[in-house]
């Protein structure tokens, strides 16, 4: 008697987080749709490396926007994609341009708030520390920022070549421990695969450093003194 009155109990339960379930997959299958919305933007800009033009920001803005809201909870990825969209906003605007300030320190914040979720993910640390270089502030955040990529992606030859990239172009802010940092990381690319080691060596010339890189102190670090060395 006892078993038949838990029945229609029980099965309520399993209706109730059936249904549960499926509207947790149907929101999360309608926010990857307009996440996919929004990579297929910022992998545009990313490859003509041109900031976009305002139509086009505000649909990849509003598209993420509606990813983050039918997402359940709150999610890293989509946070990270909704700073660069802001990030790309004034991609062409030079460091410490006060009109690009808005944009770069919205990005700043959903950096910041991805890297809380998910401080192991390299990534999130590389964008936060080139963000504040934009914003023409090297401090104690954006050197962590540095040093907490470079811990978590050490052995990752992409996570080695954005740091080069960011150390390089905010080089002339960085004190000397960031540069220590960043030469770290160009021996350790220059040492990984030669794929690495050429976009690595280019990252070097693109940006005319190789000569101010190869000047200071490197006779700890074996492949980026060969490198320095070679014609």
């Amino acid at each position: 008697m006892g078993t038949q009155k838990l029945r229609p109990t029980l099965w309520i339960c399993i209706c109730f987080f059936c249904a549960l379930s499926f509207l947790m997959g149907a929101r999360i299958s309608i926010s990857a749709l307009y996440s996919l919305q929004t990579e297929h933007f910022l992998n545009d800009w990313m490859f003509h490396k041109e900031e976009p033009q305002p139509q086009a920001w505000a649909i990849a803005y509003g598209a993420i926007e509606r990813a983050i809201s039918w997402y359940p909870v709150e999610n890293p990825n989509l946070l990270i994609h909704r700073g660069r969209i802001q990030d790309w906003r004034d991609y062409k605007k030079p460091i410490g341009d006060p009109v690009a300030a808005e944009s770069r320190l919205l990005a700043l914040a959903d950096y910041r708030h991805a890297a809380e979720l998910q401080p192991s993910w390299p990534y999130t640390w590389i964008d936060l520390a080139l963000v504040k270089a934009r914003l023409g502030i090297v401090d104690q955040e954006a050197l962590d920022a540095l040093q907490n990529a470079f811990n978590a992606g050490q052995w990752r030859a992409d996570v080695l070549l954005k740091i080069t990239e960011t150390g390089v172009f905010a080089w002339e802010m960085l004190p000397t421990r960031g540069k220590k940092l960043v030469i770290a990381s160009i021996d350790r690319g220059l040492a990984s695969s030669a794929i690495t080691a050429g976009l690595v060596a280019k990252s070097l010339e693109l940006f005319e450093q190789r000569s101010t890189i190869c000047n200071r102190s490197i006779n700890n670090y074996a492949y980026l003194k060969k490198w320095c060395n070679s014609p």
